[in-house]
């Protein structure tokens, strides 16, 4: 995976213009799927992500239809050098009274390339209205040129990656940096 991934990456990271076909697409959400599935092991207490997703990941190679995956031109420092940030929380009341995380939320830097991934079992949509981020997942039906016309920059990075913690009245839960 780690293989496939990598020239596809590398051009995005470096911010280098190009266009990324629908596979690479593919490629890379599986990639980035893979890399919060277990990222999320890092508080292993809080683990959000069910069992059924991550063997789907194993076998498939494909996240689920209820994963969503924008990509954005990052020009800033913060977030340069692999950073990670992951909220987790319960969307829909569970009636058995259980407090087990139904959706996660996990922003990634890695030099010109901010991710935003997010996942929930609950009947919530999760939406990004941004519009410097690029919606990877699910698919778009075409090419992607890159970079997009506008960038985001630390503030937009920060404003992105707690919108999840601001939206369930969340502690903000502080960036992993690897």
């Amino acid at each position: 995976m780690e293989t496939r991934a990598r020239p596809i990456l590398r051009p995005l990271i470096y911010g280098l213009p190009h266009s990324i076909s629908t596979f690479d697409l593919k490629v890379l959400s599986g990639w980035i799927g893979k890399t919060v599935m277990v990222g999320e092991y890092l508080h292993p207490n809080h683990i959000a992500i069910p069992d059924s997703e991550r063997l789907r990941m194993y076998a498939e190679f494909e996240l689920p239809p209820t994963w969503s995956i924008w990509i954005a031109d990052y020009q800033g420092s913060k977030w340069r050098n692999l950073a990670m940030f992951h909220h987790m929380g319960r969307v829909d009341p569970d009636p058995t009274g259980s407090l087990h995380p139904d959706t996660h939320f996990t922003s990634i830097g890695m030099g010109r390339l901010f991710i935003q991934a997010a996942a929930t079992s609950s009947s919530t949509t999760i939406v990004n209205e941004n519009d410097a981020m690029r919606q990877i997942w699910p698919l778009p039906k075409t090419n992607l040129s890159w970079p997009p016309a506008r960038f985001i920059d630390d503030g937009e990075a920060d404003f992105i990656a707690d919108s999840f913690s601001r939206a369930m009245n969340l502690p903000h839960g502080g960036s992993i940096h690897m």
